[in-house]
């Protein structure tokens, strides 16, 4: 059985989802804006207006952006494997960097670990000097890509790096918006610009991998006792039909008398 996945149908399909996040968003604290917050408790609608606020962790957002920074993670393991196995190609392990950074950032998504180190010291300051460690040493792997799979890297990167610390130091500039009026505008924009990112880092991956690795395959080993891939693939052997036909007509029932 094969199972064909086409990118570009599943971007357009993840986009559709972070659109509708987004338009959820709005409509949730607009009914807040009009409705007010006590009037929301008394309808019940405040568990509901809180689920999906973009800007609360434990939310079907926070959900859905951690799901998506877990499946960049995977893809980008399997993409080094594939990278390791091909003769010539030393950047397997610049492959398997980016999914432990995926990894952990889907970690930090679902658990909040940067606001937890944000208590010690500003978290954008390390962040940002590790996203600039990690761009240098990657620079050369990155020049090394095919040129479509390039432009979604740094589509990805200035959309996700951009909506990150874009979205920590904005308030501060800002300051004077009222909280409800910026969490209306600014936290939809701030974070969609990271799901978009990420979106469009799974795309670079999936095209590099559908485009440089064509022929990679993944086999799952047999359970005990089935048959090997190699085996099933193996022809069936097909009897000679001048022996079938003659024990046919051989073939003669038994009858049991009455």
């Amino acid at each position: 059985m094969t199972i064909a996945l086409s990118p570009g149908r599943a971007a357009r399909f993840l986009i559709g989802g972070v659109f509708c996040l987004v338009l959820a968003h709005i409509l949730g604290q607009a009914l807040s804006l009009v409705l007010g917050a006590e009037r929301l408790r008394n309808l019940y609608l405040h568990s509901l207006v809180s689920l999906f606020n973009l800007d609360m962790e434990q939310s079907v957002a926070g959900w859905f952006s951690g799901t998506l920074l877990l499946c960049a993670s995977a893809l980008l393991y399997v993409t080094g494997c594939a990278v390791r196995c091909q003769s010539g190609n030393h950047y397997a392990r610049h492959w398997h960097l980016l999914s432990g950074i995926f990894l952990y950032l889907s970690a930090d998504e679902i658990c909040s670990l940067h606001e937890k180190f944000g208590r010690i010291v500003p978290w954008v300051v390390p962040y940002a000097l590790f996203a600039l460690a990690v761009a240098v040493f990657s620079f050369r792997f990155f020049l090394s890509l095919p040129t479509e799979t390039r432009r979604l890297f740094a589509l990805a990167g200035v959309l996700y790096v951009g909506g990150a610390i874009g979205g920590e130091l904005l308030p501060r500039i800002i300051y004077w918006i009222p909280f409800s009026l910026y969490n209306l505008l600014f936290v939809p924009l701030e974070e969609a610009s990271e799901m978009l990112g990420v979106i469009a880092f799974l795309s670079g991956t999936a095209k590099y991998l559908q485009d440089s690795l064509s022929e990679f395959r993944v086999a799952l080993p047999a359970a005990k006792g089935a048959p090997s891939v190699e085996q099933q693939q193996r022809p069936i052997p097909v009897p000679n039909a001048d022996a079938v036909g003659a024990a046919a007509v051989s073939y003669v029932p038994s009858q049991t008398p009455v």
